[in-house]
């Protein structure tokens, strides 16, 4: 099974994303910000492939297995293996940066707190109800011994790029350059196709 995470807006504080399974969109995620150097329990993980496993230990794992809302169909947390520099990387429940130190939470719906200000943020509602709706389709492909995949893509931040190269054409030359700076793009440049749309959207 193959799994996709396509981040599209992000701020000083947090990380939104669209969550794809077999190229249909299921649900919102949050994440960290961005950081060039890690910062312990604020920074998002590097963009990449990871595979995924069930795991049946931790505080999480305890907290879950007895949670009245996921008990009956708890196998164990969903854990993005070997990123590097981080541990214990999962998928869960939660609504603000506050509730993740690196790992990717779930919801049906994007929030916009402190929109324009030097303290926005983006929050996400409904985890509970997205959680139980991805959770049990992950979860019954690992048990069944199937290679779980996920592919995270970076749509937000673009690192610093190389000049293009210059283009001729007859007597006119011209160079074009793209900025150098890194930017963050906010969720309003793009698409989001959460307002009016049903949860499943096709990922084109």
């Amino acid at each position: 099974m193959k799994l996709k995470l396509k981040r599209y807006g992000s701020n000083k504080i947090s990380t939104i994303g669209k969550f794809f399974i077999s190229g249909l969109q299921v649900c919102v995620t949050l994440e960290d910000e961005h950081r060039d150097t890690k910062i312990k329990g604020q920074t998002r993980i590097p963009a990449g492939t990871y595979k995924l496993g069930l795991r049946t230990v931790g505080g999480f794992h305890s907290r879950y297995k007895t949670d009245s809302r996921f008990s009956r169909m708890h196998k164990g947390m969903i854990q993005l293996l070997n990123v590097p520099n981080f541990s214990y990387v999962l998928i869960h429940c939660g609504n603000t940066h506050k509730h993740t130190a690196g790992c990717l939470l779930l919801g049906s719906k994007v929030i916009t707190k402190n929109k324009g200000r030097p303290d926005e943020e983006y929050q996400i509602s409904q985890s509970g109800k997205a959680y139980k709706h991805v959770y049990p389709i992950i979860a019954g492909a690992l048990i069944q011994g199937e290679e779980v995949t996920l592919e995270i893509v970076d749509m937000d931040y673009l690192p610093q790029l190389p000049p293009l190269p210059v283009i001729s054409h007859k007597s006119c030359v011209s160079t074009c350059s793209l900025n150098s700076a890194p930017r963050f793009f906010l969720a309003s440049e793009y698409d989001t196709g959460f307002n009016g749309c049903p949860l499943l959207a096709p990922s084109g």
